[in-house]
């Protein structure tokens, strides 16, 4: 189902219009990147609630949560964000879901006020 709503998008993205909005065009590059470079659609949905800039409106209770399914999905793929050296997974076929599991835990705790983020990664 994901990957169909990914292929729609990422046709409607391309096909030249003028109903075409900045966001059409950012989702479908979006959809682009996920057919072609992630192997999991896992971070999807908190991607693309960062994309259309969201997260700063959710309450605290749904960062942490996000956090909470964050960590889950990167331990189902056996990465650990709290690694001391991230560089070994550089050769990971999950290593752009790593980053990007990264950025929004990192962001998830800003929005949280958590002045202490760099302990929390280092």
């Amino acid at each position: 189902m994901v990957v169909h709503w990914l292929n729609v998008t990422k046709c409607l993205a391309e096909k030249p219009g003028i109903t075409r909005s900045k966001l059409d065009q950012d989702m479908g590059h979006l959809a682009t990147i996920f057919l072609k470079h992630r192997q999991t659609n896992d971070l999807l949905t908190y991607e693309v609630v960062y994309l259309l800039h969201q997260m700063p409106k959710l309450p605290n209770s749904i960062l942490v949560q996000i956090i909470s399914n964050i960590t889950q999905i990167m331990d189902k793929v056996e990465l650990n964000l709290n690694f001391e050296d991230p560089s070994v997974y550089k050769d990971s076929p999950y290593f752009a879901d790593y980053v990007s599991g990264m950025l929004l835990t990192i962001i998830s705790y800003c929005f949280l006020g958590d002045s202490d983020i760099g302990a929390l990664f280092g």
